[in-house]
């Protein structure tokens, strides 16, 4: 799959952002003429107050980089208008030069398994210590919420105050819970017992949201699944079933 990169047209009028585009030269760049597709789309609801984007896409491996730099530069030179742009090569937010990694003696000191600190660096960097650093008041969100892909009660409890996770879903997004083999069977009731804990009572209790966590992760994977695939997640679905965690319900007649 390509990479995406987004750049913000001073102008809410798509023939003029497309007037924008071919200014652009993208000739000069040969090795990504035949990769770069660009689309411009007025920003009709202005939710990010940017009255025009382009949204460029290309599959040039490493290449992003290079069009993500050239594009901002060049919409700035094209359209005399002055647009904040973030250089490629900046360090993401846990990433700057220097920052420790993780280590066996790091896990050790804090008490959790190396997979856990190596799935927390991926997912946040540096910041990883941030995350674990609460923990020293409440030793016990050490604990592995998710044990299919090693993910620890204070990562969820972070994504819930740092980065506005509001429900199972959400945090399943931000750190994976329930994307592993047990499909959420032993992690999505516990996981609403803390998202219900950081943001409060939201209409659902615990099973309620986990139950539809669970039935819609499955439903998600069904239309790929076949032959002993297929048979597998059945047979997961039935245990899901039995243990309360998923209610069947059978579709309306039309």
């Amino acid at each position: 799959m390509g990479s995406a990169t987004r750049v913000v047209v001073p102008t809410g009028d798509e023939e003029e952002a497309q007037g924008a585009l071919g200014r652009l030269g993208l000739e000069r760049l040969p090795v990504l003429a035949s990769a770069v597709h660009t689309v411009a789309v007025p920003d009709e609801g202005r939710r990010d107050g940017a009255p025009g984007l382009v949204h460029v896409t290309e599959s040039a491996p490493g290449a992003h980089l290079s069009v993500s730099t050239y594009l901002a530069e060049a919409f700035a030179r094209s359209t005399a208008k002055e647009i904040p742009t973030h250089p490629p090569l900046t360090p993401l937010p846990g990433g700057a030069p220097g920052a420790s990694g993780p280590s066996a003696a790091l896990a050790a000191r804090w008490g959790i398994s190396e997979l856990s600190l190596n799935g927390l660096f991926a997912r946040h960097g540096a910041r990883a210590l941030t995350v674990l650093g609460r923990t020293r008041a409440t030793p016990y969100e050490r604990a592995q919420l998710c044990a299919c892909e090693a993910i620890l009660e204070c990562e969820v409890r972070y994504a819930c105050r740092a980065h506005g996770a509001r429900s199972i879903a959400d945090v399943s997004r931000r750190t994976g819970v329930g994307r592993g083999a047990c499909g959420g069977l032993r992690c999505a009731h516990r996981a609403a017992e803390v998202v219900r804990a950081e943001v409060g009572p939201a209409g659902r209790s615990p099973r309620e949201a986990s139950l539809a966590f669970t039935a819609d992760l499955f439903r998600g994977r069904a239309p790929f699944l076949r032959a002993e695939d297929l048979a597998r997640e059945e047979v997961l679905l039935a245990r899901q079933v039995a243990a309360g965690l998923i209610d069947i319900v059978e579709p309306e007649e039309s």
